[in-house]
């Protein structure tokens, strides 16, 4: 593929529904719906180099969240750095298939792997050395395989002294008084309002709950009926995670247009170490015509959450929730 823009990097890209089906590799294609994944695999193993060696491979279908056939490729970065991945397939029009709007598609991630026992949260790493990092491909649609992979690769020096910007612990004198059974897990800091003014006026408050990580453990934290699957595990301890963010660029060779379009692997689960913060919003007003008094912002933001914790679970059947299940360490 020629055109193709070598080491740029671009936004960082991290998932649970329908269970995995397996296909050993170089194992003959009997059946239409499945891919060729030794193929996917030979290209994207050349494309990583020996920085990001290939440890296991699973296939995906007929997400809830998404329909079609996803290829992941689970690897373990061998050395820190910032990379760039970006994978191109051949576009299938269903509707036009002699007079193609696009002809290929395009995927681009980046993402930043920190030395081991980092604070992937603090320093905005995706994964630390000895972590397992999945990167999904899209394999097929609802229709049966796509072909035409051709992969891409890079990577730059080590990884930056970047961290993430963390905001000030809320100051909020009812936090310690608030029931919370989250503890020692979760100590619960208080909460933060924020006010986003309407084009007209008026204007909607939001309230957060704000949570520090404590003992490791899992446990499902609901705020107000806000429920999060949350893992905690000791600083230093390698986990699985997902690559959750790419863009999307489908176009068309022989036409001077394209679309752009942001794609996210998102699923439920926070996988946190000691330090680390978490926000869950659980109070929303708005008004219209005018906007809150500072006494009413100030009423909303005491408003007390209710904070109640259940046993660990995850529904298989949201978002990307399959893609990492089976690899989170509270399944182990």
């Amino acid at each position: 593929m020629q055109g193709l823009l070598r080491g740029t990097f671009f936004c960082l890209a991290l998932a649970l529904g329908h269970p995995a089906f397996a296909q050993p590799a170089g194992a003959p294609l009997t059946d239409p719906m499945v891919p060729d994944t030794a193929q996917l695999r030979r290209g994207l193993a050349a494309a990583l180099g020996g920085d990001l060696p290939i440890v296991h491979t699973e296939l995906h279908r007929d997400l809830y969240e998404r329909g079609g056939i996803f290829w992941t490729a689970h690897v373990r970065p061998l050395r820190s750095g910032d990379y760039s991945l970006r994978y191109v397939y051949e576009y299938i029009d269903r509707v036009k298939p002699h007079d193609p709007l696009y002809t290929h598609v395009e995927h681009t991630t980046g993402f930043s792997v920190g030395e081991a026992g980092c604070a992937r949260r603090a320093e905005g790493r995706t994964a630390c050395l000895g972590d397992v990092i999945v990167i999904p491909i899209v394999a097929g649609d609802d229709r049966g395989p796509l072909g035409g992979h051709v992969f891409e690769a890079s990577r730059r020096g080590n990884a930056g002294a970047w961290q993430r910007f963390q905001e000030a612990t809320p100051e909020d004198d009812a936090a310690a008084a608030t029931p919370n059974p989250a503890a020692p897990h979760l100590r619960y800091l208080g909460a933060r309002l924020d006010a986003s003014p309407h084009r007209s006026l008026g204007e909607t408050a939001h309230v957060t709950a704000v949570f520090e990580a404590g003992a490791p453990g899992a446990l499902e934290l609901s705020v107000s009926g806000v429920a999060v699957p949350v893992v905690i595990v000791a600083r230093g301890t390698p986990v699985t995670v997902l690559l959750e963010h790419e863009r999307i660029r489908q176009y068309n060779e022989r036409a001077p247009f394209a679309s752009h379009l942001g794609s996210s692997y998102s699923h439920d689960v926070l996988l946190l170490q000691p330090g680390d913060r978490m926000d869950v919003q659980f109070l929303t007003r708005t008004v219209h015509g005018h906007d809150f008094t500072d006494e009413e912002k100030e009423a909303f933001r005491r408003t007390p959450p209710e904070i109640t914790v259940r046993p660990f679970r995850v529904d298989r059947d949201r978002r990307f929730n399959p893609f990492i299940v089976e690899h989170l360490p509270a399944r182990r």
